[in-house]
């Protein structure tokens, strides 16, 4: 009996396993999709509706969900994702096998165009899916694209997608980040006036391996008012994996604002949850509030946390800045009056420091004195 548990138990751990290794190859395979559209526009790809082949040894099915990830930008490209039976003909009639790079001649592109509506068509192979030991996924797509009607190509390379498993927040860095937020929130109310009707989508704020986005969101969204509504969950929209990988490009400052901006664009298309309930898609000005992180100050012993944070609030339209702070937040973990030291060490000097803790041993010293001499 016990034998007979303790395989069901460790074939649940395996099967949990196996689990989150199809789902971090699969979110990959997402930031593989957002990487080739960023491909297509700094390559300025123009094509009207375009089909996608299945793709080359794609052991672990990713064509599903690379396809998926790629219908969600109508903004930026349009793709054709119908199985119907004439798609299916079409595939059924091409014998692809091992040998998809020899066949796909423009000839065999030409086929395509039977398919109404088509364009172009986007083939290619799965050259990696894998996940590492920290559970960390990555995927290598090998593709091109070719016009249907000449079987002219239009791009051809190769795209990486990751998936970098997200760590908890820890409690002192998350206080500061709300601390910050909280002063970023109060000057962004003075500042909110003439900002007209817009909509605010809080790009994701990563730094470390963790996500503050929730935190930084749920203070800003009080912030409402006057024209202004905080969508308050950004996954509520279709460009979330779009968000993220922008957002850590953002972060290393490898993407310009009119490219984010741009990319950005389809969100304006699409129905949200602002202040928790479903709202439509109105003509509203539209607009990204994006966080970076500054320097994470951290000691150990004291556990006092001070974090700078860069809010730049822009408009999707046209990538302008419509509002812009730079604030700080700390956060202190600390038992005993040490963490006074260190905080009135740090912001008022030695001297008054040396004040302070004067002041507090004399209270002491006076407190136990008075303690002795009732005890006599």
């Amino acid at each position: 009996m016990k034998k007979c548990v303790l395989g069901m138990v460790l074939t649940a751990v395996l099967a949990l396993q196996v689990c989150a290794a199809d789902r971090a190859i699969d979110y990959a395979a997402g930031d593989a999709s957002v990487e080739m559209l960023k491909a297509f526009q700094a390559a300025n790809v123009s094509a009207g509706r375009i089909a996608m082949l299945p793709l080359v040894n794609d052991t672990q099915r990713l064509y599903p969900v690379v396809r998926a990830e790629l219908s969600r930008y109508p903004g930026l490209y349009e793709f054709y994702v119908r199985d119907d039976a004439e798609w299916s003909v079409l595939l059924s009639e091409i014998e692809f096998g091992d040998r998809r790079g020899d066949v796909m001649n423009p000839a065999t592109i030409q086929k395509f165009g039977r398919i109404p509506g088509v364009s172009a068509l986007l083939y290619g192979s799965v050259r990696e899916a894998s996940v590492d030991a920290d559970g960390n996924g990555i995927v290598r797509l090998a593709l091109t694209l070719s016009e249907v009607e000449t079987g002219r190509q239009l791009w051809s390379g190769n795209v990486v997608g990751e998936y970098h498993r997200l760590l908890p927040p820890s409690g002192t860095l998350t206080k500061a980040v709300v601390d910050a937020s909280r002063k970023a929130v109060e000057q962004f109310k003075a500042a909110r006036f003439g900002l007209g009707d817009v909509d605010v989508y809080l790009m994701p704020c990563v730094s470390g391996g963790t996500d503050f986005s929730d935190f930084i969101r749920s203070e800003f969204i009080s912030a409402g008012g006057d024209g202004v509504r905080f969508y308050a969950d950004l996954t509520a929209q279709k460009g979330q994996r779009l968000a993220m990988n922008l957002a850590r490009e953002a972060e290393v400052g490898r993407v310009s604002m009119p490219a984010l901006t741009q990319m950005m664009k389809q969100l304006e298309s699409v129905s949200g949850v602002a202040d928790g309930k479903t709202v439509p898609s109105v003509k509203r000005g539209s607009a990204l509030l994006l966080c970076r992180f500054g320097q994470v100050e951290n000691t150990g012993k004291l556990n006092l946390t001070r974090v700078s944070l860069n809010l730049q609030l822009v408009r999707m339209s046209d990538g302008q800045q419509l509002w812009g702070s730079n604030v700080q937040g700390a956060s202190v973990d600390a038992t005993g009056f040490f963490w006074i030291v260190e905080k009135y060490w740090r912001e008022m000097g030695l001297g008054l420091t040396v004040v302070v803790v004067a002041v507090l041993l004399g209270i002491l010293m006076f407190s136990i004195g008075r303690v002795m001499r009732r005890a006599r």
